[in-house]
């Protein structure tokens, strides 16, 4: 695991994914000067890896990159969102065209469907 620094941000923050503990990784992406930051995780669990708030188009493939390091990405099971903020979730619309399992689930919170903007080909 990399250290934290001063000002709790981790000492690399590279394309490298940090391990949190074991089998939990950090995999965002952070942008200089944006007050919004989307912190994703993934969780590797066999052929049931869960990732954590994926983010938005300006981050998502260096989550998918970071994740490809740990996993393949075909392991990904469930899209956990914790809200449909932007900057959590408006990856999904890109990750149901990269992202071909069958039997993936997003997981979300139950207002989530009230404010989804783009549609999303099955099997979301």
């Amino acid at each position: 695991m990399l250290p934290f620094h001063g000002s709790n941000e981790p000492a690399d923050c590279s394309d490298a994914p940090i391990e949190l503990a074991p089998d939990v990784w950090w995999v965002g992406r952070r942008l200089p000067d944006d007050r919004f930051q989307c912190h994703a995780y993934y969780l590797r669990n066999g052929n049931n890896g869960v990732l954590i708030d994926p983010g938005s188009p300006l981050t998502i493939e260096t989550t998918l990159a970071k994740v490809a390091r740990i996993d393949d990405l075909s392991a990904i099971r469930y899209l956990v969102c914790h809200h449909c903020d932007p900057d959590i979730a408006a990856a999904l619309p890109m990750l149901s065209e990269r992202l071909s399992r069958p039997d993936i689930q997003v997981v979300t919170e139950w207002r989530a469907g009230d404010g989804a903007s783009a549609p999303l080909r099955p099997p979301f």
